[in-house]
């Protein structure tokens, strides 16, 4: 009984630190929520939850940490996300039409019907991200890493010319 209890207790302590370790920094979230700007932060984990009635159109998150964030539908047009780490996020729907998110990193980045309408995609890692049916129009690709990346169904360009693109 007192093996049972020891390895339940264990158990418990370990999925707390496994949670509090990918769980965004609540100081930077309430700094995001108040200036909309908010560099090199961690928010790594963030879920739009924290986020609600906030807008980020425009705002600065140059070099944050947004791996796994769940943004599905967030509004992030015009954004600052240059060199930003954006791995696994969820970014379903999003709005990042004109974001300039050159030498960010979005591997495996789930970006389904994606506005990224005149984004600045330059020099970023899209390694096995997921473009389908997103909008790619006039969105400058070059010197991207789109190694296993899907862009079937998208609008406003082809695979193939994202291909030429990168060049």
């Amino acid at each position: 009984m007192k093996k049972l209890v020891f390895i339940v207790l264990i158990a418990l302590v370990s999925s707390s630190w496994a949670n509090s370790a990918i769980a965004a920094n609540k100081k930077h979230i309430e700094r995001l929520k108040k200036t909309k700007s908010c560099p090199r932060c961690d928010l790594s984990g963030l879920n739009k939850r924290h986020l609600r009635g906030v807008s980020l159109a425009n705002a600065n998150l140059d070099k944050a940490n947004l791996s796994n964030a769940k943004l599905r539908g967030i509004n992030l047009r015009g954004a600052k996300l240059r060199g930003a780490k954006l791995d696994g996020a969820q970014l379903r729907l999003a709005n990042l039409r004109g974001a300039k998110m050159k030498k960010a990193s979005l591997k495996r980045a789930n970006l389904r019907g994606a506005n990224l309408r005149s984004a600045d995609l330059r020099n970023t890692d899209l390694r096995s991200a997921n473009f389908s049916n997103a909008n790619l129009r006039k969105t400058k690709f070059k010197g991207a890493n789109i190694s296993g990346t899907r862009f079937r169904g998208v609008k406003g360009t082809t695979a193939k010319k994202i291909k030429k693109l990168v060049k």
